[in-house]
């Protein structure tokens, strides 16, 4: 099977509050913010040389936009579209630019499981912030966990068997491990195109719905660090630095491997009104201090609660500088 299906090149997710949600990205996750437009803010880790890995919608409520993966040559658009087509979906084709800045020729397509999946060729580069020359371990200027690129994408479908099979069959992804019921149902399952233990993974819940995103962190060190910055941040960590048991993924914080897991899902469906965006400076993310006493559940939770590692109640709120 040839690799024209590389790796997960971004995912766009639905946010209340884009101003709040993209300090929290910035400032505590530590992206890099490449550029923004009126309801969207385009994001992208250090060593990332694409344009972004991550898109934040300003949206009513949370969710997943879309996810894509990205193509290794141009003809791989008419190899999928045709497959897919097969299969008796509609695709839909996108010249470069035409989806937004960064993006490369893309075709799009809604799967069985309910998710809207895109496929992606030749997306601007925009360098990794280090020099081609002895370069440094890392830039310098660095904030908060910067983790040096996405990882993988895990969603939920309510026939993970039949999810799994296209997945496999038409867009070529290996099953790598899987949870089977004791009727002999896949319950869930872990997929791969990069050789790694998971690209993508699906889980038995509501079709259309993200359970996490996540991050690579380079060692242990990187994981406890993140755990760190979360806690200083007044971030709830949901699930402690830990293995997987499942495809024996290596510890995490929050949710899976090396990674600072954002989850999305469980507020998908729900209607969270968005707060009010007044004019001047954007807000930026204020952390556990003396003179930080204001607790908000109701504006600075909203980002973390689905899209930042879990926080719950009490998470300090934002103050604009």
């Amino acid at each position: 099977m040839s690799d024209r299906i590389l790796r997960l090149q971004h995912v766009q997710v639905r946010v209340p509050d884009l101003e709040l949600c993209t300090a929290y990205y910035t400032e505590v996750l530590g992206l890099v913010e490449t550029a923004h437009e009126e309801g969207r803010v385009f994001l992208k880790c250090w060593d990332e040389h694409e344009h972004h890995s991550v898109v934040l919608r300003q949206a009513p409520t949370y969710g997943l936009d879309h996810m894509s993966f990205k193509l290794a040559e141009q003809g791989d658009l008419d190899y999928y579209a045709e497959r897919v087509e097969q299969a008796g979906l509609v695709v839909k084709r996108y010249g470069r630019g035409e989806l937004g800045p960064g993006w490369g020729e893309a075709i799009r397509f809604d799967a069985p499981s309910g998710h809207t999946v895109e496929l992606v060729w030749d997306m601007e580069k925009v360098g990794n912030m280090l020099p081609l020359f002895n370069p440094p371990p890392r830039p310098g200027n660095l904030v908060g966990i910067a983790p040096p690129r996405l990882d993988h994408l895990f969603i939920m479908a309510e026939d993970v068997e039949g999810a799994t099979r296209f997945y496999c069959d038409v867009l070529e992804f290996r099953l790598t491990e899987q949870i089977i019921a004791n009727d002999g149902h896949q319950l869930a399952t872990w997929m791969e195109r990069s050789h790694s233990p998971h690209d993508l993974a699906i889980v038995t819940g509501p079709n259309g719905a993200l359970h996490h995103f996540a991050f690579w962190l380079d060692d242990w060190n990187a994981v406890r660090e993140a755990a760190d910055t979360l806690a200083f941040n007044g971030v709830t960590i949901d699930v402690a630095p830990t293995r997987h048991g499942a495809t024996r993924a290596t510890p995490s914080t929050s949710s899976t491997r090396w990674a600072t897991a954002t989850s999305s899902s469980r507020a998908a469906t729900g209607s969270i009104p968005t707060s009010s965006r007044s004019p001047g400076p954007r807000r930026r993310w204020v952390g556990r201090s003396s003179t930080t006493t204001a607790r908000s559940t109701s504006a600075s939770s909203r980002c973390t609660r689905d899209h930042g590692a879990t926080a719950a109640a009490g998470v300090p709120a934002y103050r604009p500088h």
